[in-house]
């Protein structure tokens, strides 16, 4: 059945391809070219990445590694608040 249907489908083919004009063929013939090169790719870059990433990294593992850099953003603003001269209570312009 299958290859009785691929003989149906290549004369098919055949027959519309005779009736093209010769620009019409060499553009069903890239089209053919296209289709061949993209059913002949590797994987995408999705599937690669998914195969060799190590395992997923929750929330808490993130949290665990930036734990580890020095200091905190809330010393970071009462820091450059301090310098501006202005309180935790005073708006940013207010002099």
């Amino acid at each position: 059945m299958g290859q009785e249907l691929n003989r149906v489908t290549a004369q098919d083919i055949l027959e519309k391809i005779k009736r093209l004009e010769p620009q019409q063929i060499a553009e069903v013939i890239d089209f053919i070219d296209f289709l061949v090169r993209k059913s002949l790719k590797g994987p995408t870059l999705m599937q690669l990445l998914c195969e060799t990433a190590g395992a997923r990294v929750g929330v808490e593992e993130v949290r665990r590694r930036l734990a580890k850099i020095p200091g905190n953003m809330s010393e970071t603003v009462r820091d450059l608040r301090d310098e501006r001269g202005c309180g935790p209570w005073m708006p940013y312009n207010w002099q």
